[in-house]
């Protein structure tokens, strides 16, 4: 390729040496008037602002489409949620985080499933398990509880219930069920404030980060490292990008790179396209989508927009 792009040069500076030679005979000369080049430093400058604000948009576009797919997924189908309380001990404690699936019609919601739901009475959204769901029949006597006539070993609950913890029976409406906390002598739940309507759920748990010692303040933490190694890898590849952009003549850095493609031999021509003429400049001589690539990526160009064309 070295041999190549000599002989390629060659031709390249006899041509320019035979314009100069011409342009004499026609006593005219290849000199920059001072209107061309400010004309060409306008031009330039106009280069750099359309590049700037390209990327500027590329930005905006991309923050846009990360903040639509998070908005989507936490809306329509999970979401985390923050334990506040000790009414889920010993299964959730305080500050534990959770993954919840979002409620639609399409979810079951089944007995033994810890479900997240709005209570108008207090105002807040509440995270308690499901011991009964619609058309069921619920009673508790002495602190037992019984679902359709038969008691329910509860082995999740933090301790035994208190014998004053009693439920005249009822039968529930197919648009309700009944929630409670597991730890039951310290959760206000569905004994006082009623069954729970399903249009007030606003999902159940399936992922309980808690069981891996994941709170609140660790997810945070979590997040400011990710987001500081993120930080980290963008400046080296900066570093980087920027001792490339150095090999690269002043002259050329505001051009993009072209490719030239010779019909009769079927070789490339890959260098800097400039845009007052349309020649290319600091050219080579390449074959294939890998030596495309390795030109571009030795002077820190985006090669992918240029093998779609």
């Amino acid at each position: 390729m070295a041999e190549d792009y000599q002989k390629l040069k060659e031709i390249e500076d006899a041509k320019e040496q035979d314009a100069v030679i011409e342009a004499s005979e026609n006593g005219s000369t290849d000199e920059i008037t001072v209107e061309e080049k400010a004309a060409i430093d306008v031009e330039r400058k106009r280069l750099n602002t359309t590049r700037f604000l390209k990327e500027v948009a590329k930005t905006i576009a991309m923050l846009f489409f990360i903040w639509l797919f998070v908005y989507v997924v936490t809306h329509y189908f999970y979401g985390f949620i923050v334990v506040d309380g000790d009414s889920m001990n010993d299964t959730m404690f305080d500050d534990q985080v959770g993954i919840i699936q979002k409620y639609n019609k399409e979810t079951a919601i089944h007995r033994g499933d810890i479900i997240v739901f709005w209570s108008d009475e207090l105002d807040e959204y509440l995270i308690k398990r499901c011991v009964a769901v619609g058309g069921d029949t619920i009673s508790m006597t002495e602190g037992v509880l019984t679902v359709n006539g038969k008691n329910v070993s509860e082995t999740y609950i933090k301790e035994p219930m208190e014998w004053n913890n009693e439920i005249e029976e009822m039968t529930l409406s197919d648009d309700t069920l009944f929630a409670m906390g597991d730890n039951r002598n310290n959760s206000m739940d569905c004994r006082e404030l009623g069954p729970v309507y399903m249009e007030d759920i606003t999902g159940k748990l399936v992922v309980n980060m808690g069981n891996y010692g994941i709170t609140s303040k660790r997810l945070i933490v979590f997040a400011i490292i990710i987001f500081v190694v993120f930080l980290v890898l963008s400046g080296i590849q900066d570093i980087k990008i920027k001792k490339k952009l150095d090999q690269i003549p002043e002259e050329f850095r505001d051009y993009e790179v072209g490719l030239d493609i010779s019909t009769c031999t079927g070789e490339m021509t890959i260098g800097f396209r400039n845009p007052y003429n349309q020649k290319l400049e600091l050219m080579e001589l390449v074959h294939d989508n890998k030596e495309i690539k390795a030109y571009c990526m030795k002077y820190a160009q985006d090669y992918k927009q240029l093998l779609k064309k």
